[in-house]
């Protein structure tokens, strides 16, 4: 039972584009808790890659792992400073869910 409403929590941001709103919200068990808030007027949507390396702590455990990681963010611009910025880890799902914002927003 722990496990299936461990696995059942998430989080993340839901937009409106019908009634120009968002929310970040969080899961328990497929139910959604976030307040909706009005979406301000959005002048522009870029993608950026970041990319850092991450290294694990050392606990005398496991091994001491290093990675580079790319992180895609689709970032939304709103009087010219970045209103949100959404992140993913595949840059396919970056780039399509980029353009439903777009087509969504009509920029």
């Amino acid at each position: 039972m722990i496990g299936m409403l461990l696995i059942s929590i998430y989080s993340g941001t839901l937009i409106d584009f019908q009634k120009h709103r968002f929310r970040e919200y969080q899961s328990i068990l497929w139910f959604k808790f976030g307040k909706w808030e009005t979406l301000p007027r959005i002048e522009h949507v870029e993608l950026i890659h970041h990319s850092f390396r991450s290294t694990n702590t050392p606990n005398g455990i496991s091994p001491t792992l290093s990675q580079q990681v790319t992180i895609y963010k689709c970032v939304l611009l709103s009087n010219s400073t970045k209103f949100l910025a959404l992140d993913y880890t595949k840059e396919k799902d970056a780039i399509a869910d980029l353009e439903e914002i777009r087509e969504g927003l009509g920029i």
